[in-house]
């Protein structure tokens, strides 16, 4: 594509989407301008996709989890695509955390066993290394389903499925020996996305990001959600109003005592 259409592309955004793709762009974020196969691509800007697979939400939420990141990187990685993408995009994004060209989440969360392929064929998570993986896996998939966007479940994650990188992430679904903890879990993300307006197109604003945890809001329509994720030790996580949490039903005040590993999902009762 020559300049002049890529400039002519840009027609269609207001001046702040321009300028925020231009960021994007720079950063190496945006897939509305990617160059693939010797063509730069506007897969945005000219109406070719509604949506992209967003690998970058995959990498912040993977780099959180493991302790490579305290939370900073992965408010930047997710404003840098909230800020500057067009909403609707946004919104279609599929927020993902296995694909059919990565390891399996719960591999790719506690091993980066690189050896041959017949090596790999024969490793299995340990038991300990599975535990781990389990508990990884919640915190990261209530991310998932709470950040702006549309969650994709790759097929088998749901039922606790392992292995590498293809073929080993291709192996057929388990039929009759699936994690029934996690498949129990993924229903309870889907309902509660259903009942609550907020996580679907409601806005977004992080509201704290310390040593290894971070807190943020969606609302939409007077249903207000706050997720506080904690990965280092305990911390009061101070918010003002009457509050509910989700998952356990617990009742907080304005101090929220939030142990280590856990994650809350809290929605406002103050009516």
């Amino acid at each position: 594509m020559d300049k002049k259409k890529e400039l002519g592309a840009y027609k269609k955004l207001s001046p702040e989407e321009v300028q925020g793709m231009l960021h994007l762009r720079k950063r190496g974020f945006t897939a509305k301008n990617k160059k693939a196969y010797n063509r730069r691509r506007t897969y945005f800007t000219n109406a070719e996709l509604d949506s992209v697979m967003n690998y970058p939400f995959r990498t912040a939420i993977m780099n959180f989890m493991r302790g490579f990141d305290s939370g900073r990187a992965f408010q930047d990685t997710v404003m840098s695509i909230v800020e500057n993408y067009p909403p609707q995009v946004v919104a279609c994004n599929m927020n993902l955390l296995g694909t059919h060209d990565t390891a399996r989440i719960l591999t790719a969360l506690v091993d980066d066993f690189d050896g041959s392929r017949e090596e790999k064929a024969k490793r299995h998570l340990s038991r300990n290394q599975l535990e781990v993986a389990h508990e990884r896996l919640l915190m990261a998939s209530f991310l998932q389903y709470t950040l702006p966007g549309s969650p994709s479940i790759y097929y088998g994650d749901e039922a606790g499925m392992e292995g590498y990188w293809d073929p080993f992430c291709r192996k057929p679904y388990p039929w009759g020996r699936e994690d029934q903890e996690l498949l129990a879990h993924y229903r309870l993300l889907g309902q509660m996305r259903l009942a609550h307006p907020a996580l679907d197109g409601g806005t977004f604003r992080v509201l704290e990001v310390g040593d290894r945890y971070l807190a943020y809001e969606r609302e939409r329509d007077g249903d207000r959600l706050v997720i506080v994720a904690n990965r280092g030790e305990e911390i009061v996580f101070h918010q003002p109003g009457r509050w509910v949490d989700l998952l356990t039903g617990k009742k907080y005040g304005v101090d929220i005592p939030v142990p280590s590993d856990t994650v809350l999902i809290l929605n406002r009762k103050d009516r």
